[in-house]
């Protein structure tokens, strides 16, 4: 692997995202029996179920990613607050 491709990788594996599964069930789904003789037909079902898998396999293993960047921009704001509210050390070396 090349540094950028290493990078990546492990970008990747920070974030849960496993691409050997990844791949194997993209070539599952490729690999489905397909019922016509027309080679763009075929290649044309073979595309369209193949999106389709991605995107279940998508919503099994990584969930909904609007729900998860919405709960941790929460969070952020919540920390943010209270560092805001949290009185400074120097104030309380005062009183």
């Amino acid at each position: 692997m090349t540094g950028d491709a290493t990078r990546m990788a492990l970008d990747l594996k920070i974030f849960g995202f496993q691409w050997k599964v990844f791949c194997e069930a993209v070539q599952t789904v490729w690999n489905t029996q397909v019922n016509s003789v027309q080679p763009f037909k075929r290649l044309h079902i073979k595309l369209a179920r193949t999106i389709k898998g991605i995107k279940n396999w998508k919503k099994s293993k990584i969930g909904d990613t609007r729900l998860q960047l919405a709960i941790v921009k929460d969070i952020i704001l919540r920390l943010e607050t209270a560092k805001k509210n949290e009185p400074s050390h120097k104030m309380n070396s005062i009183y």
